[in-house]
């Protein structure tokens, strides 16, 4: 496992929300950041993004950047902007 650089995750980042604006996708952000985004998981793909239930929870896969975390999340959802406005 190794530790993404910078350059990698600033690729990831604009990537995401390059598809977000493209797709129409609102990634929502909240007090820690993104909707349905935990840091943890490993190095090379810090973030998580996860649906919680009433009795379970659904990951949806490990991430290099937070906004790629969101964009899986908010795809999950369908947190299109057109719903939205």
């Amino acid at each position: 496992m190794r530790v993404m650089g910078e350059e990698e995750v600033e690729a990831s980042k604009t990537a995401a929300l390059a598809a977000a604006q493209e797709k129409r996708i609102m990634l929502i952000k909240n007090d820690d950041g993104y909707a349905g985004v935990k840091r943890t998981g490993p190095e090379d793909r810090p973030f998580q993004a996860l649906i919680k239930g009433m009795l379970s929870t659904t990951v949806l896969g490990n991430y290099v950047s937070a906004e790629a975390a969101a964009l899986a999340y908010a795809e999950h959802k369908g947190s299109r902007l057109s719903e939205v406005t």
